[in-house]
């Protein structure tokens, strides 16, 4: 029996803005979206006889996919130059739920790594982004 309450992986789409607009990375094999952190900064005083803390500042984390390259494709030139670039890019997850949830941030791309070609696999590219400020989500 499948559970209502889950979303599957299947379907989920990257896009990165282009000239203003949305604009779909094809050929994604897989999404890591941002791991959001925070520090937790100790608050226990001597008294105390359970260690306290408060939490710090929202980290976004980084964002890793990886794509069938294909040279031809120009949203992929696209993730090249945001690839070179210092600036910071808009960037946006949808899921696969019936309200197709999205994960939208700014980020700069922190590696763009070439899988190793051999005679029995096709090139891949993993990249990396370093997500600058919030993380928003909407259900």
């Amino acid at each position: 029996m499948t559970d209502p309450n889950v979303t599957p992986g299947k379907g989920t789409t990257l896009k990165l803005t282009v000239s203003s607009t949305p604009t779909l990375i094809g050929q994604i094999t897989n999404i890591q979206p941002p791991k959001v952190s925070q520090v937790a900064i100790d608050t226990t005083d001597l008294d105390a006889t359970w260690k306290t803390c408060i939490g710090s500042v929202l980290d976004g984390g980084e964002v890793s996919f990886t794509l069938n390259w294909d040279a031809s494709n120009a949203v992929h030139g696209n993730v090249w130059t945001a690839a070179k670039s210092a600036a910071p890019q808009t960037w946006l997850v949808t899921c696969t739920d019936t309200g197709a949830a999205t994960i939208g941030f700014s980020g700069v791309c922190t590696s763009f790594e070439w899988q190793q070609a051999t005679i029995e696999n096709i090139i891949m590219v993993n990249v990396t982004i370093k997500v600058d400020g919030a993380v928003t989500i909407t259900p």
